[in-house]
């Protein structure tokens, strides 16, 4: 049964040599021809987990001033008088020397094969991978860029090794893989994806990369819930055992409701009393006028004695303030 790959990543290699003190020690390489043909000579050996690709030293082009994997890469010198192959603050992954900025991360860039049919850029590490597919060209790191193509070392795609079992290992190039081992191209790759499988050897990845720094409206997570935080003029009087969500939704309502309640009953009252003082003052006054009336009657002055003469006879008439006793009325 066959084994259906899909992403995998390169690591790096070892290349052992023995220094001066007669003590064994290694460099991580990324392919057999920096082991065997390197400066210092050394014994290649098979890729080792300590040799963390994005950790790998790189080279930088001096003038421009960013990392770069060969002198031709750079952006505006290419001779080699204006590349360092060796510079510590370069990763494969990104320019260390740099600070880290979110918004412009100085990842170091790696070249693309173009193509003129589908306008479409695959990243690569080695120019020569473009030549197998017979209608792609290489495109330096600045001209990827400048056609808004970002190929840093997480896109890369490098040769896949393949054992008879079917367990997939990454390389840099064919020549990395063991005798025994089956290698596969970059376009390799990419055709069988079409029809078997997903295998695709890519770099590096960016899991070592430093965490940007984030705004304080981003980086500070709210520690309470979204009621809490609703009324921030909660009492300082409520019970401390009372849940967050009762004394922040419960509680100014009913307070609202009581205050309310108060105000129409004081109005109601309030209203009753004027009432009733009105409708008393209107008694008053109307009793009073009343009285006033009836004690202008009862004074009125009394009639005065009156007397007329007849041919026959004299009569005189005195009343005495409105008696009515027929013994207070004399005939003279």
């Amino acid at each position: 049964m066959s084994i259906r790959h899909s992403k995998r990543f390169f690591t790096g290699g070892r290349c052992e040599r023995t220094n001066s003190n007669q003590t064994n020690i290694y460099d991580c390489v990324l392919s057999r021809d920096d082991c065997v043909n390197g400066t210092n000579g050394g014994t290649w050996l098979e890729h080792s987990s300590k040799c963390d690709p994005n950790d790998m030293i790189t080279g930088r082009c001096l003038k421009e001033d960013s990392c770069a994997v060969r002198a031709s890469d750079c952006a505006n010198d290419t001779r080699t008088d204006n590349f360092e192959p060796t510079d510590v603050g370069c990763s494969l992954q990104r320019d260390k020397l740099k600070p880290w900025d979110v918004m412009n991360p100085q990842f170091t860039q790696f070249g693309s094969c173009y193509s003129n049919r589908t306008e479409e850029h695959f990243c690569i590490y080695y120019p020569s991978d473009c030549d197998e597919s017979g209608e792609e060209v290489y495109r330096t790191p600045s001209e990827t860029l400048a056609a808004n193509v970002t190929c840093d070392c997480s896109k890369v795609h490098v040769t896949a090794c393949l054992e008879k079992s079917g367990k997939a290992t990454c390389a840099a190039e064919p020549q990395s893989c063991d005798s025994f081992l089956t290698s596969l191209t970059p376009h390799q790759q990419r055709l069988r994806r079409q029809t078997f499988d997903n295998l695709d050897c890519i770099l590096c990845k960016k899991s070592n990369t430093a965490i940007p720094t984030l705004s304080p409206t981003k980086s500070v997570a709210p520690t309470y819930s979204p009621t809490k935080s609703a009324w921030p003029t909660i009492s300082p009087t409520l019970p401390p055992t009372q849940s967050p969500t009762k004394s922040s939704s419960i509680s100014p309502t009913i307070s609202g409701t009581k205050s309310m309640s108060v105000l129409i009953t004081a109005g109601i009252i309030g209203g009753v009393l004027a009432m009733a003082l009105t409708l008393l003052l209107i008694y008053f006054m109307t009793c009073r006028k009343e009285q006033k009336t009836q004690h202008s009657i009862k004074r009125e002055p009394p009639l005065q004695e009156i007397s007329f003469s007849t041919e026959s006879s004299n009569y005189l008439y005195v009343d005495r303030q409105c008696s009515s006793s027929s013994s207070d009325q004399q005939d003279v």
